[in-house]
């Protein structure tokens, strides 16, 4: 809401930044990067979506346009960023713009691979190919079926009726990141947070605002801190779980 915010915010500098930038500079690590790069498609697409997605940028850089090219350094310019970012928890989700272009990549190599064997669309093998590159992506992750039984967890409704419990329908709520997506989803979609505002935010974020807050309205942060404190503000623990959540008054 500020400029001196958005500027600390598009800048990072919460964390060290500087650290994932001087990864394109590391030249001796980009052996490592290659590796991890191949590994993460592998990863998701099994060693037959990975040969077709390497023969598929070789298409497209051989195209010599530009727009085909750009796919092909989108997979690779943030990889180095990534690995030499030691403030990253999960870098794998920072893959996912790598694994889109390869997905590409591999509908390109799947193509003239057919052509050059002369597969055509309603051919046995092409037929065959198809699902030995479906085997690929399947067996490459196994895991992946438990994103079907996604749909019967229920922290989502459950930890947002927890919250709701305890806080009135006029207040403010700071949530921090890990938390303040199911509130989000209850106050801005399904419409059960009532009139409840959502701030995804730390406690300490915006204390310059906490007064007009406090003044209007119950205010409570919900966070990961299991001690939270707040200088020159009374801090109460309401609630305790896989979260904490405190009502902060005067």
């Amino acid at each position: 809401s500020t400029l001196g915010n958005f500027v600390h915010f598009v800048t990072g500098a919460d964390f060290h930044v500087a650290g994932g930038f001087a990864g394109f500079f590391d030249l001796l690590r980009y052996p490592h990067f290659v590796q991890r790069l191949g590994g993460q498609v592998a990863h998701a697409y099994g060693w037959l979506g990975t040969v077709l997605a390497l023969g598929g940028c070789y298409l497209l850089i051989a195209s010599r346009k530009l727009d085909r090219i750009a796919i092909v350094l989108a997979a690779l310019l943030p990889v180095p960023y990534t690995e030499s970012y030691s403030d990253l928890q999960e870098s794998e989700r920072y893959y996912m713009l790598a694994f889109w272009c390869a997905a590409i990549a591999i509908g390109i190599g799947f193509e003239r691979l057919t052509q050059v064997f002369e597969l055509r669309m309603h051919s046995v093998g092409r037929y065959a190919a198809a699902t030995a590159l479906a085997l690929s992506f399947t067996t490459a992750a196994p895991e992946r079926a438990q994103i079907i039984d996604q749909r019967h967890d229920t922290f989502g409704p459950d930890f947002t009726a927890q919250v709701r419990s305890f806080t009135e329908d006029d207040a403010i709520l700071l949530v921090e990141w890990g938390y303040a997506t199911p509130l989000a989803y209850a106050s801005y979609v399904d419409g059960s947070f009532g009139h409840r505002t959502v701030v995804p935010a730390g406690a300490t974020q915006y204390l310059a605002y906490l007064p007009a807050w406090v003044a209007h309205h119950p205010v409570y942060v919900v966070g990961f801190d299991s001690n939270l404190q707040i200088p020159g503000w009374k801090v109460s623990r309401v609630s305790v779980g896989s979260y904490y959540a405190y009502r902060v008054t005067r």
